[in-house]
């Protein structure tokens, strides 16, 4: 219903956007920025008027984090240590890991979700303080429409950072997540490791 919007224009503008140059417009590469000088120039174009009459854009400071060299994860057994596991093939930090050094025993607690409006709470009953959570990712059901979450879209309390928090809430040092081959057996750990540390 507005002239102004048309399937050419919209095309040309996906079609540069989304291109493969673009790089997934990544923050903080040139590829973002040359994406946000077209919208700019978009709006130019179509006569929008600036914020305040200054610019089409809005300064903002954005924290980043970057994976560190001294990255370690070794597997002991009554103090003898039995596998030191490789960064980027067995394991890797996410992103909202904290700087630190932890030591403890692990306790497996399922998928690590509390979510007290679905009267589901993987943490109660285990004692986690002190301790080195193991949880699988994901959360149980997500293929299923009738899942007890919110069918296959996944729930905000199966998100790592929530898991995280909730585990963190409960005293736990650390929580370590490990795939959930039930439902995801074909995954590509180097692969998703290589994606999330660019």
């Amino acid at each position: 219903f507005n002239d102004s919007i048309t399937e050419a224009d919209l095309k040309a503008d996906l079609f540069f956007l989304a291109s493969d140059a673009m790089n997934g417009r990544r923050t903080d590469t040139p590829e973002n920025r040359l994406a946000a000088e077209y919208i700019a120039s978009r709006f130019q174009r179509m006569g929008l008027n600036p914020v305040a009459g200054q610019s089409y854009f809005h300064n903002y400071q954005l924290m980043t984090s970057t994976l560190g060299e001294e990255n370690l994860l070794q597997v002991f057994d009554k103090g003898n240590a039995i596998q030191r596991l490789r960064l980027g093939q067995d394991y890797y930090p996410l992103n909202f890991s904290g700087n630190g050094r932890v030591r403890g025993q692990v306790i497996f607690a399922g998928f690590g979700i509390v979510a007290p409006e679905h009267s589901y709470d993987d943490l109660n009953g285990d004692n986690i303080v002190g301790k080195i959570v193991l949880v699988l990712d994901h959360e149980p059901g997500e293929l299923d429409p009738d899942s007890p979450f919110d069918g296959v879209v996944r729930a905000e309390s199966a998100s790592p950072l929530r898991k995280a928090l909730a585990a963190q809430d409960r005293g736990a040092l650390a929580v370590l997540f490990v795939q959930d081959v039930h439902n995801h057996e074909n995954g590509n750990f180097a692969a998703e490791a290589v994606n999330y540390w660019q």
